[in-house]
């Protein structure tokens, strides 16, 4: 029937489907495909703790009292965030350590990988292409908005701004004009933002307008998408405020991690 390519764990796989039309069932054999730019990150990295061993380490570092027995070395953090089909090959977001980026892979050459961008300043996350344009969320931690990209030069554009986290975009499928996303609002009167339930919503690219499909503030509605009937679906589940305790926790640490980070580096 053709391969599907998903993402598991924090890694890229593919699966060849096939039909049983007696079991009136699908099967398949799943392969990892592997980030080459994810290896190529972690092994920069892991050179270059290889190269600052000595400063820490052995007879010479004991003489200068920069002796520590604990192992300092920066583990590099590589996250697969995104990935949608572009023409007969497909395109993954990744972010490394914070600079987000996005490459071109094929399923038949897991080595081969083409460069589409990349921005030490903006993290990329959901993908999906139409053509040539690939809307995307981009952001950081706290505040995400939507962007499309012209592709394969990587050039963007936001469009849209402000307080808010607009995940899972997507090209409708019945108008290519519409993109279909989910919007949580961030409320500013706390210690640290937190987020609200997610609300489906709909951007027009040609009126430049934003319009609420579905809310509710004990409900969050995600993964919306139209297909080419213009039906709308989408995965609805209750709003847990418990959720946000893994952002606060990751706000609260976050000048310790830097500062960690750092004396690691130093």
């Amino acid at each position: 029937m053709g391969n599907i390519v998903y993402l598991s764990e924090n890694k890229i796989f593919t699966s060849d489907l096939v039909s049983d039309s007696a079991l009136n069932s699908y099967s398949g054999n799943s392969r990892e495909l592997v980030s080459q730019r994810a290896v190529q990150y972690k092994k920069t990295i892991q050179n270059i703790n290889q190269r600052k061993e000595w400063k820490n380490s052995g007879s010479g570092a004991m003489f200068m009292g920069a002796y520590n027995d604990v192992e300092m070395a920066y583990e590099a953090s590589a996250y697969i965030s995104g990935i949608s089909k572009y023409e007969n090959d497909f395109l993954y977001s990744i972010n490394l350590d914070g600079v987000g980026g996005m490459y071109r892979k094929t399923i038949t050459d897991d080595l081969s990988e083409g460069h589409i961008t990349a921005n030490e300043h903006l993290q990329i996350r959901d993908i999906d292409i139409l053509g040539n344009r690939c809307v995307a969320s981009v952001g950081n931690s706290q505040t995400r908005n939507l962007a499309v990209f012209t592709l394969p030069s990587g050039s963007f554009v936001e469009l849209t701004e402000g307080d808010t986290r607009e995940d899972f975009p997507s090209f409708s499928k019945h108008d290519e004009n519409r993109i279909l996303f989910s919007s949580a609002g961030l409320a500013r009167d706390t210690a640290v933002p937190l987020a609200g339930p997610y609300a489906a919503m709909v951007y027009d690219s040609v009126k430049g307008e934003m319009e609420e499909l579905f809310a509710h503030n004990e409900l969050d509605f995600i993964r919306v998408k139209e297909d080419t009937k213009g039906n709308i679906y989408l995965i609805k589940r209750p709003y847990n405020t418990q959720t946000q305790g893994n952002i606060i926790a990751d706000i609260f640490l976050l000048p310790w991690r830097m500062i960690k980070a750092i004396f690691r580096f130093l």
